[in-house]
């Protein structure tokens, strides 16, 4: 199993609109009800690597497949 796993570049614009209508005025709001840093939201946004176990609790949180 992976360690780490990243947005696909073709599914980052879908996930920043599934923040927004998830009702989350911004990335630091999300940070903070999910309890990381803002920097690890920041790079899962940008599709940069994040630890497998957030990576998946986003996707959940934002209900994203």
């Amino acid at each position: 199993m992976a360690r780490s796993l990243r947005v696909a570049q073709e599914y980052i614009q879908k996930v920043k609109s599934s923040l927004q209508r998830s009702g989350y005025p911004s990335q630091k709001a999300f940070a903070t009800e999910m309890g990381r840093s803002e920097s690890t939201i920041k790079n899962f946004l940008k599709g940069e690597p994040v630890d497998y176990l957030n990576f998946v609790e986003f996707c959940q949180k934002l209900e994203l497949d």
